[in-house]
């Protein structure tokens, strides 16, 4: 199992802790070619490509897929197991009777349950999410599966 860094917007944030929100996708960077016989056959946009049995969709750092689903093990956000901890908006503060913790401003709320007094945006500064250590997230999602899927292809279910 490993842990690696996701970055979530306030807003989004606040639907994860209102458990709301169980799915995210991200684009795939970069985009995978085929390859036929060890030749590039496309580079275009994967919503253009008619996928062929004899076609192999490959990143362009050599990892490969298997079957017309892709399936793959080589995901940025890991693998069934591993864990993501979410980067948010956040800042080192001090709550109304002085105890030294996290302040989020998702939902205005500290690390150690208490809540910012009124006057906190005017007197602190806020940090971006890229820039938040492990050690101030206050949550850990579990990856259940990746696998890459066509825009087209996402539905209400």
């Amino acid at each position: 199992m490993k842990e690696r860094p996701i970055l979530f917007s306030a807003p989004m944030v606040r639907v994860i802790l209102e458990g709301l929100k169980t799915v995210t996708r991200r684009v795939i960077k970069p985009q995978p070619y085929l390859e036929m016989d060890g030749e590039i056959i496309n580079q275009g946009s994967p919503g253009e490509i008619q996928y062929g049995p004899e076609w192999i969709p490959v990143w362009p750092h050599g990892h490969r897929f298997a079957g017309q689903m892709l399936s793959w093990s080589q995901c940025p956000y890991g693998v069934a197991g591993d864990q993501l901890w979410v980067r948010e908006t956040w800042r080192e503060a001090m709550t109304e009777d002085g105890h030294r913790c996290c302040a989020y401003r998702a939902d205005g709320s500290y690390q150690c349950g208490k809540r910012q007094p009124p006057d906190a945006d005017r007197i602190c500064n806020w940090r971006a999410s890229i820039h938040m250590p492990r050690w101030a997230s206050r949550i850990t999602l579990e990856v259940v599966e990746t696998r890459p899927e066509q825009l087209q292809e996402i539905t209400e279910e």
